[in-house]
């Protein structure tokens, strides 16, 4: 009976023995740096990683409306300029809209599509294109 207790008392005792080792040479990085110091790097990445897709958003809304405005251009230009009118189908630039301005998206729930088609029609539906 003392040596099962010895036994467990002696586990435990290893357990927690081992548990402190274990923290005293993890509980920083090889480096030198601590977890909230590693955490605070993260976070400033993720800030610098954000600025930058949302200056490459404002860049792309921008190019977007100069595309359209150069479109208008040589459309009315094509229109007063040439005898004959192409048979191509003319874009109709102006009805679309752009996409929201980021602080009406952040405002908007996001949803998700996933999982909603439950049969096959529901599925072709769901991925075809408007005309």
């Amino acid at each position: 009976m003392h040596l099962w207790l010895a036994a467990l008392v002696g586990l435990i005792g290893g357990i927690g023995l081992g548990y402190l080792v274990f923290y005293a040479l993890h509980g920083r990085r090889s480096d030198g740096r601590s977890a909230a110091q590693v955490q605070e790097e993260l976070d400033a990445y993720r800030e610098e990683v954000q600025q930058h897709f949302t200056r490459t958003s404002d860049l792309f809304q921008h190019m977007t409306t100069q595309y359209r405005e150069l479109y208008d251009h040589l459309a009315q230009g094509a229109q007063s300029l040439c005898d004959t009118i192409p048979a191509t189908p003319e874009l109709d630039l102006s009805e679309r809209e752009l996409l929201p301005r980021r602080e009406e998206a952040r405002d908007a729930a996001p949803t998700s599509t996933v999982g909603k088609a439950t049969t096959a029609g529901d599925a072709d539906k769901s991925a075809s294109f408007p005309d």
